[in-house]
């Protein structure tokens, strides 16, 4: 089956972000457990997002898109840095609701960003095969993280 191409996959990985937003967001409260381990679920997906799309994506655009990538990596980075205040919290305090809160934004804000401006962008300086070449190498690279956290 085609993995059609990189920023396919990148938009697949955002509704996964979506949906599990949401569901930290939805249906009232939550008990503390059921917060850390939706919690641990976004840390894992936009880690392995985030670096996908670095080592991936970012690299290709560098030099025609600098710009793009420069803003992509602050909003990043941004996310990378509530997502370790987090871990420093328990989900029963203010400021982890606060901070999940504060995650949502960001994380809202880096994909209408990404699908609006940086996605196009590459669609547009790269060639259909140089992103389904970068497909390839996305479908790899999780799936050799994924398997390393197995192990």
């Amino acid at each position: 089956m085609p993995l059609g191409t990189a920023t396919d996959l990148l938009r697949k990985d955002h509704r996964i972000l979506r949906r599990l937003l949401a569901e930290y967001g939805g249906e009232g409260p939550r008990p503390g457990r059921e917060k850390r381990e939706i919690y641990g679920q976004l840390f894992h997906e936009l880690a392995l997002h985030g670096r996908l799309e670095r080592e991936v994506l970012y690299g290709a655009l560098a030099q025609r898109r600098p710009a793009d990538v420069r803003n992509a990596c602050r909003r990043h980075a941004r996310i990378d840095r509530i997502l370790k205040d987090l871990g420093d919290l328990e989900p029963d305090q203010r400021s982890f609701e606060t901070g999940m809160r504060a995650l949502a934004r960001e994380v809202e804000a880096h994909i209408r960003e990404e699908e609006a401006e940086t996605f196009p962008a590459a669609e547009s300086v790269l060639t259909a095969r140089q992103l389904e070449d970068m497909a390839v190498m996305v479908a790899a690279r999780r799936a050799r993280w994924n398997e390393g956290e197995k192990e």
